[in-house]
């Protein structure tokens, strides 16, 4: 899909293609353990939410965890048929707490990196920090989307893009910081991340709309989502339970949102990650520039 960044502004779908197992109520298990209490939920939900873009003749980005591509390989080689941009989200969805982390994830994926060609790498919870940047550069990811912050905070460390999920900062003088680390009552006094997919389960049409202002207004928008969000686990309530069980303020993130997701698939355009990073990216830059 090509596009002229002349034309109405784009934006970015990106789906965080994870199981539910992957969630922290389940850490320490096994991926054998994951595979067996996931029951092919990823596969069933992976397959419905390709038709869910087929419909709507939209491409989006995948941050898989890439375990996942052990589990079920013809989903993912379907993702790739379909057009879809492949990236990573880590293998096991490990919290990135150390650069030793990192390592092991990133070379637990070098066969996924390499099958897929991918270019793009997301965190788990966002859990990232900046010198982490030029372990991202050794497996040559070029861009990375692990930040929150306005469409004026796409920077370049050790060679990576950095390009944030979507927020109002609410200070003029940070409108070029990105945001490092998952979402907290501090952070929220500083900026209100509308492509959060902790937004878009308390909100919902509410996003849509934050994305239509600004379009008008010219400027592009990253939004990110769940995969479990959009297509519930089978025995959703007890999912929702252990998960509440952890964490009740996770609470908007069980709320469903395929239908958000789909009246957002109909209004505004819609690109990869890629093609942002490679294209509008340097438009943006270029014109913030002179």
């Amino acid at each position: 899909m090509s596009f002229n960044p002349s034309d109405s502004v784009p934006n970015v779908l990106s789906i965080d293609f994870e199981s539910w197992v992957h969630t922290y109520p389940f850490r320490g298990m096994d991926s054998i353990r994951r595979k067996r209490l996931d029951d092919g939920f990823v596969f069933r939900a992976g397959m419905k939410l390709l038709e869910i873009l087929n419909r709507h003749k939209v491409t989006a980005t995948f941050f898989i965890v890439s375990e996942i591509s052990k589990w079920y390989p013809e989903l993912i080689e379907e993702i790739e048929m379909q057009g879809h941009e492949i990236a990573l989200h880590s293998h096991t969805h490990r919290i990135l707490c150390s650069k030793s982390v990192l390592v092991d994830e990133m070379n637990q994926s070098a066969d996924f990196i390499r099958r897929f060609n991918v270019r793009g790498f997301r965190a788990p919870r966002l859990y990232f920090k900046q010198e982490y940047m030029e372990v991202l550069s050794r497996f040559e990811i070029v861009y990375d989307s692990s930040t929150y912050g306005s469409w004026k905070a796409i920077n370049h460390v050790n060679g990576v893009a950095e390009i944030p999920i979507s927020a109002w900062v609410y200070s003029y003088s940070n409108r070029n910081r990105s945001y490092f680390g998952p979402l907290n009552w501090k952070a929220l006094r500083e900026f209100f991340p509308f492509g959060s997919p902790y937004v878009m389960g308390l909100f919902r049409r509410f996003v849509l709309n934050c994305i239509q202002l600004e379009n008008k207004a010219k400027r592009p928008t990253i939004v990110c989502i769940h995969l479990w969000q959009i297509i519930h686990p089978d025995d959703f309530y007890k999912f929702m339970l252990q998960f509440l069980s952890h964490d009740i303020l996770s609470l908007p993130y069980c709320i469903k949102c395929q239908r958000v997701v789909e009246e957002l698939l109909k209004a505004v355009k819609i690109i990869t990650m890629r093609q942002f990073s490679d294209n509008y990216f340097w438009n943006i830059n270029r014109n913030e520039k002179t």
